[in-house]
């Protein structure tokens, strides 16, 4: 809230949509922006290390797992998953998402590495796009291995993909979140439709196929972890030579944190929240003091 915001866009009028919400304009192309302050960054750079310190403290005092997490013999914890994972990924591994947890959980607790790569898409969120685009990313560097990690929901949106991967054999091992449906939804109906549920989970008119099942069809190694004493088991099915299957059996209640959801006033009206006061919500006090005020 208290950032200065500048926008780059070759389009005037896109600019002119968002001037009352930013500071500071450019229109340019993209390209020839980057390439200008590039030039300026190595020849006149005040690095100053206050915004690095101050999300370093925020992560530090509201973590996505805590030290004192305790494994569970239940479900696998994707948050602990994601961590475990990145540790023991090498430097020549191509990572893929797919939508909602995949995604969401992937970007707050993976570590990234030098020669690592992540891609996701973002900007539409499509359910689905991981599987097709862990193939594209093998396709583009047979040598490196790729990890696909989707959700048992969007899984469903690209299944037949999985005959691809049959036919080629790509270096490509999938992570499916077995959650039960469609987290995300489930959630954001949950919050705001004082949980109605419809359509997103297999408690009604909606089932997911056996994955081990589905694997063999598809001629794919099977591994199923099933809660979080088991991803030991990761390490080995990682080093797996060409495609393989893991389904990861997840807490069908585990909650998205921190997320952005929109508020009900006093009178039952839905507002938006600011883009600082994320879910869980903190009182008014304790988000006022996190926040940087010079």
């Amino acid at each position: 809230r208290n950032a200065f915001k500048a926008m780059v866009d070759i389009d005037k009028k896109e600019i002119k949509k968002s001037e009352k919400i930013i500071d500071y304009s450019c229109t340019s192309d993209a390209g020839v922006f980057l390439k200008e302050f590039n030039s300026f960054c190595k020849n006149d750079w005040r690095y100053d290390n206050k915004w690095l310190n101050y999300c370093q403290s925020v992560r530090n005092r509201y973590p996505i797992l805590p030290e004192n997490y305790l494994k569970s013999d239940q479900h696998v914890n994707s948050y602990l998953f994601v961590r475990i994972l990145s540790k023991l990924l090498n430097q020549n591994t191509t990572i893929v998402t797919d939508m909602g947890l995949s995604f969401v959980g992937t970007h707050q607790a993976f570590r990234i590495k030098t020669g690592q790569k992540l891609f996701t898409n973002s900007g539409h969120a499509p359910m689905g796009w991981g599987l097709p685009a862990a193939f594209g990313a093998s396709v583009q560097n047979k040598e490196k291995n790729v990890i696909c990690l989707t959700g048992d929901g969007g899984l469903m949106m690209n299944i037949q993909e999985l005959a691809t991967v049959m036919c080629h054999r790509p270096n490509v091992k999938i992570f499916i979140y077995n959650n039960k449906g469609y987290l995300t939804i489930k959630q954001t109906q949950q919050r705001g439709f004082n949980s109605r549920l419809m359509g997103s989970t297999d408690d009604g008119d909606m089932k997911f196929p056996d994955f081990n099942l589905l694997a063999k069809a598809h001629s794919l190694p099977f591994l199923k972890i099933k809660n979080d004493f088991e991803l030991d088991k990761i390490e080995q099915f990682v080093n797996i030579n060409g495609p393989a299957i893991c389904e990861l059996i997840m807490d069908p209640e585990q909650l998205q944190i921190p997320i952005a959801i929109n508020k009900k006033d006093s009178s039952g009206l839905t507002v938006p929240s600011r883009y600082e006061d994320l879910f869980p919500f903190l009182s008014e006090s304790e988000l006022n003091e996190s926040l940087i005020t010079e």
